[in-house]
């Protein structure tokens, strides 16, 4: 019992705990309900997916998550993505088993990225991936929600994109509903209203309960006004999918980009909670997490589930002390939707329309773009490429790749520049020299090598030290700051300290570490080096360069006598 309860991080649990746990579980609820209908509705689905999804993969994730306070649910990029997904479904005609299936091998992926530890390479994918895709995400949604919100129907049976559905509201305005619409913009004053008096007001569900109670008590749908409809009662019933080696061939793709996402934001999100909260993040143990609730979840007909950062901050925020908390709104969530479920099918489509949009204003991401461009060119560059390929490529799994190509991209372009600066001694205080080519007539030269120095930028660091190859007699180079090097950018540095020797020069190594020096050592750079031109790192700042700068003047013939 104590190795299961340390396994799930709750060795140091007390009863005290509980009751803070259950406030800020009740308080989660009700802000999560309408807003995971409305996330079902995003991806064109019946809004009890939505409360399926978080029910399950929340109740597992909580349990095996690193963090204590993450929240695990539909969310607004995987509901985007996975309305895209049925969109390029239009000749089949159930897609359920398929986003099942989707949702399954997401999971199954993101779980091999787990066990095969590879939680750091999320990293790699640059922040400014998902900073288009969201902006993206924004706009697709709220082109594709704008006629629900003016009780606008679409003609036939098409599929219609989003840019398609804003086309067709903004032609058709005039046979707009004043009843939806009166309910739009009640919608609308209740949730801004309530965010204006308090945070902590659950103002969707006030909303959802009002229009709702109206509805009913006017009987508005005989007025035109569009409702949820009919919603299956109780929970979601084991349901397994179906696996074919067709079908995995089939949603390959999908599923891939499906665990990008998700990995990505999830990661994101912890990141953040851990940084307010101090507690130990394990990318690992969030990928094995993210695979094993979605793979789960699949089996009880629940959407793509990743890390919800608005819930999880108001987790945090509403006084949770344990990933209890998770468990309990999972809990709370089925028994709201057991016990009041049937009154669902009264709620307007307008209200959960508008709860929509004004979610997906809070997807645009426009001063994250602005930092983008301040920060790096390249790094706004991908937020700009991943926004233009989400709202303009035929899927947004495209999307997701080109982002992902174009972030990559820009990595090793960074990376293939080798970080080599001249540094000068001047009365025993180095100074760094601000350009490679200046001539000073120095007796010796400082180079200090920095990063990682690798394949990808042995090239450039074979020039930087050829344009400086001649300009002097003796040479000292500096590792201290180089944080691993292969064999490739090793010999690039052998044949540079060769020709140098040729001439009748000398190159002195400092900075070296025992680890430097075993690549060293394997690709014969240091073969006949003597022993009094090698300095190895030493505790002390800038010992080993001190005494390299002490050969330097003594082979110069600078040292005094």
């Amino acid at each position: 019992m104590n190795r299961l309860l340390r396994f799930f991080h709750l060795e140091n649990y007390r009863k005290e705990l509980f009751g803070e746990d259950i406030k800020a579980a009740l308080t989660v609820s009700v802000v999560a309900i309408p807003q995971s209908m409305a996330f079902a509705m995003i991806a064109g689905l019946n809004p009890v997916y939505g409360l399926y999804t978080a029910i399950i993969p929340l109740i597992i994730g909580s349990l095996l998550d690193s963090s204590n306070y993450m929240y695990n649910g539909p969310t607004n990029a995987l509901c985007v993505l996975s309305a895209s997904i049925i969109a390029g479904m239009s000749g089949v005609q159930d897609p359920l088993p398929l986003l099942f299936l989707i949702t399954f091998v997401a999971g199954a992926l993101q779980l091999l990225f787990g066990l095969m530890r590879l939680g750091n390479v999320v990293n790699f994918i640059s922040h400014s991936v998902m900073v288009g895709f969201m902006t993206g995400a924004g706009i697709l949604i709220g082109m594709g929600q704008f006629y629900k919100t003016l009780g606008l129907s679409l003609p036939g049976n098409a599929a219609f994109s989003p840019l398609e559905k804003l086309l067709y509201t903004l032609t058709h305005l005039g046979e707009s509903n004043p009843y939806a619409l009166g309910l739009t913009a009640l919608t609308l004053i209740i949730v801004l209203a309530t965010k204006r008096i308090s945070r902590k007001i659950p103002g969707p569900l006030i909303a959802i309960l009002i229009t709702g109670g109206l509805c009913a008590l006017f009987r508005l749908d005989g007025r035109g006004v569009s409702l949820t409809g009919e919603i299956p009662r109780g929970l979601p019933a084991f349901t397994p999918v179906i696996i074919s080696m067709d079908r995995l061939r089939t949603v390959g793709p999908q599923a891939l980009a499906v665990a990008i996402i998700g990995l990505v934001q999830s990661a994101s999100i912890s990141k953040t909670l851990a940084q307010e909260s101090g507690e130990y993040l394990d990318s690992n143990r969030e990928f094995i997490s993210q695979g094993i609730q979605n793979m789960v979840g699949a089996q009880f007909q629940c959407l793509p589930s990743g890390g919800s950062f608005t819930q999880s901050i108001l987790n945090y925020f509403s006084g949770a002390k344990s990933r209890i908390s998770g468990v309990l709104i999972g809990i709370f969530t089925a028994l709201i939707f057991l016990f009041f479920g049937r009154f669902a099918e009264w709620i307007p489509s307008a209200t959960l329309a508008a709860l929509i949009m004004m979610t997906a204003l809070n997807l645009l991401k426009i001063g994250e773009f602005k930092k983008a461009f301040s920060l790096s060119r390249e790094e706004g560059i991908v937020a700009v490429i991943t926004l233009l390929g989400t709202i303009l490529l035929p899927s947004l799994n495209l999307a997701i790749y080109l982002g992902v190509i174009v972030s990559f991209i820009a990595y090793f372009k960074k990376t293939g520049d080798a970080h080599l600066r001249m540094l000068l001694e001047k009365d025993g205080v180095l100074e760094e020299r601000g350009h490679l080519d200046e001539d000073d007539g120095e007796p010796y030269l400082i180079l200090q090598l920095e990063g990682i120095l690798f394949f990808g930028n042995a090239d450039d660091l074979s020039r930087k030290l050829s344009e400086i190859s001649g300009r002097s007699r003796i040479y000292i180079i500096r590792f201290k700051r180089v944080t691993s090097i292969d064999l490739t950018s090793a010999e690039v540095i052998r044949r540079f300290r060769e020709g140098v020797m040729n001439r009748g020069g000398t190159v002195l190594f400092c900075g070296v570490s025992q680890g430097l020096g075993k690549v060293f050592v394997d690709s014969r750079l240091l073969r006949d080096v003597k022993e009094e031109d090698l300095f190895f790192a030493e505790n002390q700042l800038l010992q080993s360069t001190y005494k390299a700068i002490e050969r330097a003047r003594f082979l110069s013939g600078l040292a005094d006598s």
